[in-house]
């Protein structure tokens, strides 16, 4: 029961860590979009792409954030969001899955 506590909190100390960076770029990429405004079409595209990329990412996170501070607020004995094999979570735009699938464990 501690492991799951302290994987929960491992796991949300890390979805923190990427949600501060994701801000980041979302705040890099909206200053870019008013500095290209009147500049190169294409690189006024790239960074509203930058844009939408990381205010997916930043949802996504924070789904993932308050999913795993309910878990572990509701009831300590709940199973863990996490997967037990050591799978990290990743973005909503990476190209690894959440979970492996069956055949790939």
């Amino acid at each position: 029961m501690r492991d799951n506590a302290a994987s929960n909190e491992e796991a949300i100390a890390s979805i923190q860590k990427a949600l501060e960076i994701e801000i980041r770029v979302r705040n890099g990429a909206e200053r870019l979009s008013q500095t290209y405004k009147d500049g190169p079409r294409n690189c006024l595209e790239s960074a509203r792409k930058q844009l939408g990329v990381a205010e997916a990412k930043i949802g996504f996170l924070r789904n993932q954030l308050a999913r795993l501070k309910h878990a572990g607020s509701d009831d300590p004995t709940l199973p863990s969001l996490l997967p037990s094999n050591g799978v990290k979570l990743t973005s909503p735009t990476s190209q690894q899955r959440l979970f492996p699938l069956e055949e790939e464990k």
